[in-house]
């Protein structure tokens, strides 16, 4: 299933607007994926960075061609995750000009967030 949106994405903020690559996002029964056309980047031009404690994946690089006039810019696209993500699980790789980002899901009796506090006796 692919989906257009994933919770909240927020895109670099200057004044000068800049094109960032298209995403998409499939889920599966066991993980979440997020792909990114990044025609002519490379490894050394994209930088993937996860806060842990925040939930929130960043992906930023620079989006040149190879005639330097034509310099689209960098980008930076941050992806606030639900608490269902194991983020430590986090793994990418860049093949034919896409960024595909694998996002596990954790177990449903791993992600439960509530519990329980028993009372002391007296």
């Amino acid at each position: 299933m692919e989906v257009d949106l994933f919770l909240t994405c927020t895109q670099n903020s200057s004044s000068t607007q800049h094109k960032t690559p298209a995403m998409t996002i499939t889920h599966t029964e066991t993980s979440v994926i997020l792909r990114f056309a990044v025609q002519g980047l490379l490894k050394r031009d994209l930088i993937i960075d996860m806060d842990d404690s925040h939930h929130i994946l960043t992906v930023s690089g620079d989006i040149k061609t190879s005639d330097s006039i034509d310099h689209i810019g960098p980008f930076t696209k941050k992806i606030h995750l639900p608490k269902y993500i194991d983020t430590k699980g986090a793994k990418a790789r860049l093949e034919n000009d896409e960024l595909e980002i694998v996002l596990p899901k954790i177990e449903h009796s791993e992600k439960s967030l509530t519990r329980r506090v028993q009372l002391d006796d007296e």
